[in-house]
């Protein structure tokens, strides 16, 4: 056996089965497994070493129907699987990280949230509504959308106290809802290249924002009151409609 194997790397395969024997490997941490070709869906033996399992470019859909038999996976990561429905998720109970970017989830079908989740990547989907189920993810401290075709946010999300990254990048946002603005916790906030033509003065209530991407919108004016932001860093404001700056920033 080899004892001190840590990661273990495997493309352009025809793997069915990740056998239990793996778990005789203590020191296996990450098993990462990419443009798999089996002639069926991938089977999962018992593990409790590997906390990280990613499985990508799956053109037709081969993922494990379940990954708790992985009871100490804490990251999951599913990019490029093309994926139309949120994954099942039963009994992954330490799973902290999900990625699921670069596939066609719309959201729509999501049911139930995960509140042991404390980050999930959402970019490059096909998402235009965020539901309000997304407001029970409520131990999430990152949240990344980037690059969908979100034109409305459910004030839900306003619930998620601990989150301190929202990235919203290349979406079609042309308002906040009011509740956002009660993420108390947030530090980075990505609003780039979207559709907002204003920013509401209850931007007060991000006091540990650091910094704030606002370029490439519509905004004609912002607060008067965004000197407020005492722990604001970096402040992107770049191809906007802007002819002025509120005295509070100086």
């Amino acid at each position: 056996l080899m004892t001190n194997l840590i990661e273990l790397e495997m493309v352009n395969t025809r793997i069915r089965k990740l056998p239990g024997r793996l778990n005789e490997l203590k020191a296996l941490n990450k098993i990462t497994l990419l443009n798999n070709r089996p002639r069926g869906r991938i089977r999962l033996g018992k593990n409790s070493h590997v906390k990280s399992l990613v499985i990508g470019d799956d053109e037709h859909d081969f993922r494990p129907r379940s990954y708790r038999k992985f009871a100490a996976l804490e990251a999951l990561d599913l990019t490029r699987n093309n994926l139309t429905r949120f994954p099942a998720l039963r009994g992954t109970r330490s799973l902290r990280r999900l990625t699921l970017a670069e596939n066609q989830l719309t959201l729509q079908d999501l049911r139930k949230a995960r509140p042991e989740l404390e980050q999930l990547v959402l970019t490059s989907n096909k998402i235009e509504r965020v539901p309000r189920v997304m407001g029970g993810f409520r131990n999430l401290k990152k949240l990344n959308m980037n690059s969908n075709q979100i034109t409305s946010l459910t004030p839900e999300i306003g619930r998620l106290g601990k989150l301190e990254e929202l990235s919203l990048y290349k979406n079609k946002l042309s308002v906040i809802p009011g509740k956002i603005y009660d993420l108390g916790s947030l530090r980075v906030i990505d609003l780039y290249y979207n559709q907002l033509d204003q920013l509401d003065t209850a931007i007060r209530k991000w006091s540990k924002l650091e910094i704030l991407y606002a370029a490439n919108n519509r905004l004609f004016t912002l607060p008067d009151n965004l000197g407020a932001l005492k722990n604001l860093r970096e402040l992107y404001l770049q191809h906007n409609r802007l002819s002025s700056l509120p005295e509070s920033v100086a």
